[in-house]
C-alpha cells in the first residue's frame, strides 16, 4: 500500500499468478514490499504468540495465515478508477491487515468466532460439517472475553475462510482441491461457495484460500462444509476461521 492507510500504491505488485491464483493474499500500509510485509509479519507474530499462550502449542502456518486474511477489511482506495474492488480481487487479495478483533483465543469459547487446525482429508473422505450457531442479535460481552463483539454496519455478517498449504508441483497447479460450501439450515439449505460471491453454484478449482462473506445471513444452525474434491498427494491437513460481525 501507500502512505494512505485507504488506497493501494502505484507501484505495488499485482496478481494474478501465471497458474491464476488470486495475489496478494492481504496488504498492508507502507511503500513497497520492505515496508509492507514487516508490518503483516507482526501481525502475524501477534497471533502465534496470543495462540501459544492460550492453549495452542502449534499452530500451523496455515492457521495464522486464516485468521490473517479472515480478519482483513475493504479500503475505499484512492485512485479512479478505483483499486478497492470487493475482495478477493488481484489488486487487493482479501482485503487489508486489521489486528483489531481477528485474534481467535483457542481456550476460551466464544459465541461469534471460532475455527482451527483439523485433522487430515485424504481422497474419498466424506465431507467435514461443522454447525455453526448464528445469534438473531450480538451477544452480551463477558468479562472474560478479550476481544470485543464487533458491532459495526447492523448487518448480521458471517466470515468463514479455509486455508490449506498445498505441496509444491513444478507445474505450480492445485494439486489438493479442497472446496468451502456454507449452507444455511434452516433456510431450504441455501448454499454459498467459497470465492465464488453470490453465486449458489460452481467452486473455485485454483486458489488454496477459500473464502464466503454472507451478508444478511439468516439466524439459526449453518453449517461449514469442507469437501476434499480432489486430492491427488494427500492426506491434507487444513485449516477454516470464521466470525458474525453484527
Amino acid at each position: 500500500m501507500s502512505n494512505n492507510p485507504e488506497g493501494m500504491a502505484a507501484s505495488s505488485s499485482r496478481g494474478q499468478t501465471v497458474e491464476n491464483r488470486i495475489k496478494p493474499d492481504v496488504v498492508a500500509p507502507g511503500t513497497s514490499i520492505f515496508m509492507a510485509c514487516p508490518l503483516v509479519a507482526g501481525c502475524a507474530a501477534v497471533v502465534r504468540e496470543t495462540r501459544v499462550k492460550n492453549g495452542d502449542p502449534t499452530p500451523s502456518a496455515a492457521l495464522i495465515k486464516a485468521i490473517l486474511i479472515n480478519g482483513a477489511v475493504n479500503f475505499t482506495g484512492q485512485y479512479s478508477p478505483t483499486e478497492a474492488r470487493a475482495a478477493p480481487n488481484n489488486d487487493t487479495g482479501w482485503g487489508r491487515v486489521n489486528l483489531v478483533g481477528l485474534v481467535i483465543i483457542p481456550s476460551r469459547g466464544r459465541p461469534d468466532a471460532g475455527g482451527g487446525d483439523m485433522p487430515p482429508l485424504k481422497k474419498g473422505d466424506p465431507p467435514v460439517e461443522i454447525t455453526v450457531p448464528i445469534r438473531a442479535d450480538p451477544p452480551p460481552r463477558g468479562e472474560e472475553d478479550a476481544v470485543p463483539v464487533e458491532v459495526g454496519s447492523g448487518i448480521r455478517t458471517l466470515k468463514v475462510t479455509l486455508v490449506w498449504t498445498d505441496p509444491p508441483e513444478m507445474d505450480g497447479e492445485l494439486q489438493n482441491d479442497l472446496d468451502l460450501v456454507l449452507v444455511v439450515v434452516a433456510s431450504d439449505s441455501r448454499e454459498r461457495f467459497g470465492n465464488m460471491g453470490l453465486s449458489t453454484t460452481g467452486r473455485d478449482s485454483v486458489n488454496n484460500v477459500e473464502q464466503v462473506v454472507w451478508e444478511n445471513i439468516p439466524a439459526g444452525d449453518v453449517q461449514i462444509v469442507v469437501r476434499p474434491t480432489d486430492v491427488r498427494m494427500g492426506p491434507q491437513p487444513w485449516t477454516y476461521v470464521w466470525r458474525i460481525t453484527w
